[in-house]
């Protein structure tokens, strides 16, 4: 299991960290995430939901009681194996995530990461929206 706060960051562009700003250690985010107003277990179904969502995807392993996911990717392109980590956390007002993007072979990704989490977050917003809308 991956854990966040002693996450390093490998040297390659070829990663891509959304998390809270004081969660990893070792490692700076390359975006901050932001706190949402729901329960960290909504969250994490409408996390769930987005990476299921993805093109060629698979949720691989839930731990945590659905709070910790590992999923995995094909890339469009070149069909390389991907993997996504995400980590959902309570937070003061609700719940925030961490989502780690990766690529397992070569030292480029040609942004596919950053992509892959900044849409995931797209889906995720309109989730908790959606959620919100039905309360």
């Amino acid at each position: 299991m991956l854990d966040f706060a002693t996450l390093t960051l490998p040297k390659s562009p070829n990663t891509y960290l959304l998390a809270p700003a004081d969660l990893c250690r070792n490692a700076k985010p390359h975006a901050i995430a932001s706190v949402y107003p729901i329960g960290p277990m909504q969250l994490a179904t409408i996390v769930r939901d987005a990476l299921v969502a993805l093109p060629d995807a698979e949720v691989k392993e839930t731990q945590e009681g659905g709070l910790y996911l590992e999923a995995h990717q094909l890339t469009p392109r070149l069909k390389y194996r991907d993997d996504v980590t995400a980590r959902i956390l309570p937070a003061q007002g609700g719940a925030t995530l961490a989502l780690y993007s990766r690529s397992r072979k070569g030292y480029w990704d040609l942004g596919v990461n950053k992509k892959r989490v900044q849409g995931l977050m797209k889906t995720i917003e309109r989730g908790i929206a959606e959620a919100r809308a039905k309360a």
